[in-house]
C-alpha cells in the first residue's frame, strides 16, 4: 500500500512534528514510584476535549464527558450514550481491554468514550454518519492522555476502527498509529510471571487490562497484516505473557467471589500458561494436558488462531517455505511447506469446540469473541485450500476441506435464520472473512452442479450438498431465493440459490 503517513497529521519532511509527538514530553509512565500522578498527567474525567490540555477545574462526574463530547461532537448525549452502550455489547466482548464496569461508571478518559462511540456507531444506522467525527474528536485529544496504558487501549480502539475504514486517508492515518505505539513504548512485551490470582481483586483490573491490551493490539495489528497486506509492527515472538485469565475471574465482583472463582479453577490446566507455550502446544499438535484450547477463555482462543494467520502470513513472504520458485511468487498453496501440519492445527481447533458452532450466533453479546474465533478459523481453511480457479485432482480431497468450512458457516446462518442482522454482531475483519467462505462455496455450487443433476458425486460431496440443500430450503422458506421454492429440479440453479442467499449473509451483493 502506498503510503505511510497521514497527511493531516504527520507531513512529509515535518521531522519536527515527529519529534513533538515521540518526545518525552509525552509522559509513557503516569505514576511516581509512590503510586501518585506523574507530573504530566492528569485524571481521566479532568480532560477538556477541546483545549487538549489539562482543566483542573473540571468537575470528577461521569455525565461531565457526555455533556462535553455532546457539544463539540453535534450529538445528544442520549445517542452518545447508546452507541457506547453498543460498543460494550459488540467489541467489548471482542477486545476486552478495560472492565464493563469502567465503562458503566463512566470511569474512562473522554477520547476512549469517543473512539467507543465511534466503533459502536458503525452498528447504528442513525448514527453512522457521526462515527467518523466521533473518531476525528478521539485522535485530538489522545496526545493529552499521559498514562501509557490508557493511550494504548485508545490506539487499540482507534486502530481497529481506522484500519477497517474505507477511507484511504483514514487507514494511513492507522499504519502510521500502529508504529508510533511501538515508537513511544506503550507496547509493553514482557513483564515478570506475575499471574492475575497471585494478588487482591485490586490488581486484577491492572493485570489483565495489560495482558489483554497488549494482546488486542497484536491481534488487530496480524488481522489487518493478512487481510489487508498491511505490515504488522509486532510478532508473537516478542510476545512473553501469559494469556488473559479466565472470564470467570475477570467478571468476579467482590473479593470474597474472587477467591472463590480462584478455588473452582485451581485445576484448570489454562491457568497461568504463557503465550508461547499455548502457542506451541496447538501447532507442534503437543498433549492436550499441556494447555487446553477447549477450555480457554474465547479471547485466548482468538488471540491463539491470530499466532496461526500470522505464521501462514510470515511463511508466505519466505521462498524456503514454498516447493518451487513459481509457487512462492505466485502464492500458490499446492506448494506451501506447511499446508498440511496448520490445517492439522485448525482442524483439531475445529474439532475442540464440543456445542455446534451454529449455538454462538443465538447468544448475544458474550459469544461474539467466539463468533470472532469460528469466522477465523473458517477462513483460514478456506486460505490454506486455495489451489486457484480449478484446483488440481490430486488436491481435490483437500480443496473440499475448505469447501466444508465454507458450508459450516452457510449451514449454521440457516439454523439461526438467515434474516437475523447478524451482521451487527461481528467485525468488518470478521466479515471478509465471511466474504472468503461465500466466494468458495459459490465457485464450488458452480462447478459442481451438473455433478449434482447426474448423481456423480463422491460421498463426501454429497453429504456437502445434503447440508447446502437443506440451508437453501430453510432460506426458500424466509423468501431468499429469486426462483421461490427448492426441489432437487433446481439444483441446475445451486450456484444462484447458494449466491442469492449469501448476498442476504452479507447485506450486499458487492463480494
Amino acid at each position: 500500500m502506498e503510503g505511510t503517513a497521514d497527511e493531516a497529521n504527520i507531513a512529509p519532511g515535518r521531522d519536527f512534528e515527529l519529534l513533538q509527538w515521540a518526545s518525552p514530553g509525552l509522559v509513557l509512565n503516569s505514576n511516581n514510584s509512590d503510586g501518585s500522578p506523574g507530573p504530566n498527567t492528569s485524571p481521566a474525567t479532568k480532560l477538556d476535549f477541546d483545549k487538549a490540555k489539562t482543566d483542573t477545574s473540571a468537575p470528577s462526574d461521569g455525565s461531565k464527558h457526555f455533556l462535553e463530547l455532546s457539544h463539540h461532537a453535534e450529538i445528544s448525549i442520549d445517542a452518545i450514550s447508546e452507541c457506547i452502550d453498543v460498543f460494550r455489547r459488540q467489541y467489548l466482548p471482542q477486545l476486552p481491554i478495560f472492565h464493563e464496569s469502567s465503562i458503566k461508571q463512566n470511569e474512562l478518559p473522554i477520547e476512549i468514550q469517543c473512539s467507543m462511540a465511534a466503533l459502536g456507531a458503525l452498528h447504528v444506522d442513525k448514527y453512522k454518519s457521526c462515527a467518523n467525527q466521533l473518531h476525528e474528536r478521539s485522535k485530538r485529544a489522545q496526545d493529552s492522555s499521559g498514562e501509557a496504558k490508557r493511550a494504548l487501549q485508545n490506539q487499540v480502539l482507534m486502530i481497529q476502527f481506522a484500519i477497517w475504514s474505507r477511507d484511504a486517508r483514514n487507514r494511513r492515518w492507522a499504519i502510521v498509529e500502529q508504529q508510533k505505539a511501538i515508537i513511544l513504548g506503550r507496547v509493553e512485551t514482557s513483564w515478570g510471571n506475575e499471574t492475575a490470582s497471585e494478588a487482591p481483586l485490586l490488581h486484577v483490573e491492572n493485570y489483565v487490562d495489560r495482558s489483554s491490551t497488549l494482546l488486542a493490539f497484536y491481534a488487530v495489528s496480524t488481522v489487518a497484516s493478512s487481510l489487508l497486506s498491511i505490515q504488522s509492527p509486532i510478532c508473537s515472538r516478542d510476545i512473553d505473557i501469559n494469556l488473559p485469565c479466565e472470564e470467570s475471574l475477570w467478571n468476579a465482583q467482590s473479593e470474597h467471589d474472587w477467591r472463590l472463582r480462584i478455588e473452582e479453577l485451581s485445576s484448570s490446566s489454562t491457568r497461568n500458561v504463557s503465550f508461547h507455550a499455548a502457542m506451541r502446544a496447538l501447532v507442534t499438535r503437543a498433549p492436550t494436558a499441556v494447555w487446553r484450547f477447549e477450555d480457554a477463555p474465547s479471547f485466548s482462543q482468538y488471540i491463539i488462531l491470530c499466532s496461526i494467520l500470522e505464521i501462514i502470513t510470515l511463511a508466505q513472504k519466505s521462498e524456503a517455505s514454498c516447493s518451487s520458485m513459481d509457487d512462492w511468487k505466485n502464492r500458490k498453496m499446492d506448494g506451501f511447506n506447511l499446508r498440511n501440519d496448520l490445517v492439522a492445527a485448525l482442524e483439531r481447533c475445529k474439532g475442540f469446540w464440543l456445542e455446534d458452532p451454529h449455538c454462538i450466533w443465538q447468544t448475544p453479546p458474550r459469544a461474539h469473541s467466539s463468533t470472532e474465533a469460528v469466522l477465523l478459523l473458517q477462513y483460514m481453511l478456506v486460505m490454506l485450500t486455495d489451489f486457484g480457479h480449478t484446483p488440481p485432482s490430486i488436491y481435490h480431497d483437500q480443496w473440499l476441506i475448505g469447501v466444508e468450512a465454507a458450508a459450516e458457516l452457510f449451514c449454521n446462518f440457516s439454523k439461526v435464520g438467515f434474516r437475523k442482522n447478524w451482521g451487527t454482531t461481528i467485525s468488518r475483519a470478521g466479515r471478509q472473512c465471511a466474504v472468503a467462505c461465500a466466494q468458495r462455496l459459490r465457485h464450488w455450487a458452480k462447478m459442481r452442479k451438473s455433478a449434482a443433476l447426474d448423481g456423480d458425486m463422491n460421498p463426501r460431496e454429497s453429504q456437502i450438498l445434503v447440508q447446502v440443500c437443506h440451508a437453501i430450503k430453510r432460506g426458500a422458506k424466509e423468501g431468499l431465493i429469486s426462483f421461490g421454492s427448492w426441489t432437487p429440479r433446481h439444483l441446475r440453479h445451486l450456484d444462484t440459490a447458494v449466491t442469492d442467499i449469501w448476498c442476504v449473509i452479507l447485506g450486499s451483493h458487492d463480494w
